[in-house]
């Protein structure tokens, strides 16, 4: 079986014009299963699993060959086509050309097998081949082995209300909470990473380290008090959330010659983006809570955990500022994530003390919360 001539044209400008080094297509076998193993080698020519699969693909070719082997004594494992009229049943069925030479080459299931590790870049040239291959591109289960590959260990029993190709673009399209909303007053933005809310409780605090105390604490009544400063959201929906940080104009004035900024942690749940009422602005933030930080205070920082996992090894690291901030001095903000929050923290020049404002999103009025953000700005 030969591959499509059309395809091999379509493989050569691709890898002509997609990779930098040089490229060569060496051999096109007769043998389907030698097709997709060049063309698989083609794709991934310098990885470990490529290698593997050649070596993999020579000892079965090995033993394909010994199977067809004839022994001159007996006929009975000829590889020469019998001529005899009682095999005639075995004649191709009446197909149209076009139609076998695509089935010479496609085979859906081993192309999603390879695709799954393929990056977006090369998922996007790939489908610029042809039609068949621009189709399967779009099966949900390589989209769904991309997401989990890029946004690191994440459940895989999710089972989000839209399909993993529109959750991947919506999360990796470059666009945050605030390119829908309030985006006049957008500076600029970093993204942190991802995280996971499994309890439906959540908690909000600029507190890091009273709250990495109240992780250590084995006295509920101590550890209460302290929880006092942390601002506790129920009723928030479960799943993947995203957080960023965004860099924002005062909020409080609009006079063009007001240098004032606020700092913005926002976390949303990874299926906002994809709601109508989010897109038509029907779901805003409203603040719930508001504080007074009086005096210097050296950074700002903030943090959103599920509450369930306020004594895992994971919030302590959240917390524990002085093993992920940026030293003294220094004012670029920095960001991390654990398996179940998110926290970021800036250092402060000398100051007067801080502003700190909690709000939420819900989806609709007795809907889950859907979007969180802790803002500090200079008081």
């Amino acid at each position: 079986m030969l591959i499509d001539s059309a395809v091999v044209r379509a493989l050569k400008n691709w890898c002509a014009q997609g990779w930098q080094r040089p490229v060569y297509i060496t051999a096109l076998h007769q043998r389907y299963d030698e097709c997709f193993l060049q063309f698989f080698v083609l794709i991934l020519p310098s990885t470990t699993f490529a290698r593997e699969a050649v070596a993999e693909q020579a000892v079965m070719g090995s033993a394909m060959r010994a199977f067809s082997q004839v022994d001159e004594s007996s006929d009975c494992f000829s590889s020469q086509p019998a001529r005899s009229p009682m095999l005639s049943c075995r004649r191709r069925r009446s197909v149209s050309p076009k139609k076998a030479k695509t089935e010479a080459w496609f085979n859906e299931d081993i192309w999603i097998s390879i695709m799954s590790f393929l990056d977006v870049k090369c998922l996007l040239r790939l489908a610029l081949t042809n039609r068949h291959l621009c189709a399967m591109v779009k099966d949900d289960l390589i989209w769904k082995s991309v997401f989990l590959r890029d946004f690191g260990a994440l459940p895989i029993d999710l089972r989000p209300a839209f399909s993993w190709m529109s959750l991947y673009l919506a999360a990796c399209d470059g666009s945050h909470t605030f390119s829908h909303h309030e985006t006049e007053k957008h500076i600029d933005w970093m993204r942190i990473g991802v995280f996971r809310l499994e309890s439906g409780e959540a908690v909000a605090t600029d507190k890091l380290r009273e709250m990495r105390l109240v992780s250590q604490k084995s006295n509920t009544s101590e550890s209460d008090s302290l929880l006092l400063k942390a601002f506790a959201i129920s009723n928030v929906k479960r799943g993947i959330w995203i957080a960023d940080l965004h860099l924002v104009h005062c909020p409080v004035c609009n006079l063009a010659s007001c240098e004032g900024t606020m700092q913005t942690l926002d976390a949303r749940h990874w299926e906002l983006f994809l709601n109508k009422e989010y897109k038509d602005r029907e779901w805003k933030y409203e603040q719930v809570c508001m504080r007074v930080v009086a005096g210097h205070c050296s950074e700002a920082a903030a943090c959103i955990f599920d509450a369930k996992q306020l004594r895992s090894k994971g919030t302590h690291g959240l917390l524990n500022l002085s093993s992920w901030n940026a030293p003294p001095g220094q004012w670029q903000p920095k960001g991390i994530t654990s398996s179940h929050g998110a926290a970021a923290c800036t250092n402060l020049q000398p100051n007067q003390g801080l502003k700190v404002k909690f709000h939420t999103m819900k989806a609709g009025t007795e809907g889950p919360v859907v979007g969180i953000r802790i803002c500090q700005q200079l008081a």
